[in-house]
């Protein structure tokens, strides 16, 4: 074969070697662009699936030590004592209810939190406990200052009612700012 053959042999495997290289890489491509629609669409479905769960979830017992099988659990949008749209005839003493989510702070530094009450208030954030309202305070509101990163925080407020009246309060707000209520929807 002469220089001229094996030139000619030369470029014509070269471009069917770049064909192939130019199809694999437009098949990755199409590969990398199906992933990243599925993705999102899979990030869009798990978006809805959250804001459908939104809120906390509330669990009462019928002991003041949260022992025993709940009265009630469910999925709740505020902090309260009320039982309306269940069916559970609740105690009106010696017991506990616990609440437990997610906080989404929105903004990098210090937050106030309140807790009010006329027995024992509970507050966790992040697995640590930062608030602790006990029953020797008569019903006087307490509070603490935190420092929080901005994102999403694990929250777990207790309750623990004894005798008289139930009377439970927990707020928030970033410091120096008007106290509100946790919202869940955050």
């Amino acid at each position: 074969m002469s220089n001229r053959g094996r030139l000619t042999f030369a470029v014509q495997f070269l471009q069917r070697g770049l064909g192939t290289w130019s199809l694999a890489v437009t098949t990755l491509l199409a590969l990398l662009l199906a992933i990243a629609g599925g993705l999102t669409l899979s990030s869009a479905a798990l978006d809805r699936r959250l804001r459908s769960e939104i809120g906390l979830i509330q669990t009462l017992y019928s002991t003041p030590d949260f022992q025993g099988p709940p009265l009630l659990r469910r999925r709740v949008s505020t902090l309260d004592l009320s039982w309306i749209g269940s069916d559970v005839n609740p105690p009106t003493r010696f017991f506990s209810v616990r609440w437990e989510g997610f906080w989404d702070v929105r903004h990098d530094g210090t937050v106030d939190i309140y807790a009010g009450g006329d027995d024992q208030v509970l507050v966790f954030v992040d697995g640590e406990l930062v608030l602790e309202r006990n029953a020797r305070l008569g019903r006087r509101t307490i509070s603490r200052t935190l420092r929080l990163a901005e994102g999403v925080h694990r929250l777990k407020l207790e309750y623990v009612q004894h005798r008289g009246a139930a009377r439970f309060n927990v707020q928030w707000a970033p410091s120096g700012e008007r106290a509100r209520p946790f919202v869940p929807e955050r």
